[in-house]
């Protein structure tokens, strides 16, 4: 894996990092651990999640004050860009129920949802990084790679193929827009009469599926 991938994913979780500090979502210790039991954010399943008194374990949120603060958190993480590239850091940054509608959700996703937009298509920016960039990203030393790159790099798409053929699924039907890999599972069991499991965080593809009316 290309060194400029890595180290834009570590950059990201640290500006994700600071801006949440910065805001007083995430606060540490004197030892620089995070103290989860005064911290209003916690990681979840394609973003954060707020910490609800009543809700969660250990959480510190009113209930009343939950959809203020988690609207902030969005507004947050949508103005975060890559200092290198001046690029968001997320493609999407919406509530839980916004992202239904996307063929998200589920009872594991998060509160505010996130797509991020680190690792797309880096190939194309490779040669145009320079040490200075890497400079501005704090990391001391790029690695043994020659410079400019000029080697493949192995970056990865994100779009793949799913074709599905059974009972209660339409025959020659091509999908109109693009779904993830976790809403699989979910639309697997929904066609097979199936309980969709707890844990699933998408939803199911029901534009494939022939149901009755």
């Amino acid at each position: 894996m290309h060194p400029f991938y890595t180290y834009t994913t570590i950059l990201a979780g640290r500006i994700v990092a600071e801006a949440l500090e910065r805001e007083g979502y995430v606060v540490r210790k004197p030892g620089g651990e995070v103290d989860w039991a005064r911290s209003l954010v916690r990681p979840g399943s394609f973003g954060f999640n707020l910490a609800v008194r009543g809700r969660d374990p250990g959480g510190v949120i009113e209930p009343e004050e939950y959809e203020k603060i988690r609207l902030r958190l969005i507004e947050i993480l949508r103005e975060l860009r890559n200092p290198v590239t001046n690029a968001h850091l997320f493609k999407l940054v919406c509530r839980r129920e916004d992202a239904e509608a996307l063929g998200y959700g589920g009872p594991r996703c998060a509160d505010v949802f996130v797509w991020p937009n680190f690792g797309d298509h880096l190939e194309l920016e490779y040669e145009k990084v320079t040490r200075e960039d890497y400079a501005k990203m704090g990391v001391p030393d790029i690695g043994t790679w020659e410079w400019p790159v000029g080697i493949p790099t192995g970056a990865h798409e994100d779009i793949a193929m799913l074709i599905v053929r059974g009972p209660g699924v339409k025959r020659g039907y091509k999908c109109k827009k693009l779904y993830s890999l976790i809403n699989v599972v979910p639309t697997l069991c929904y066609a097979a009469g199936l309980p969709i499991p707890r844990d699933c965080t998408g939803g199911v593809i029901k534009e494939m599926l022939a149901l009755e009316e």
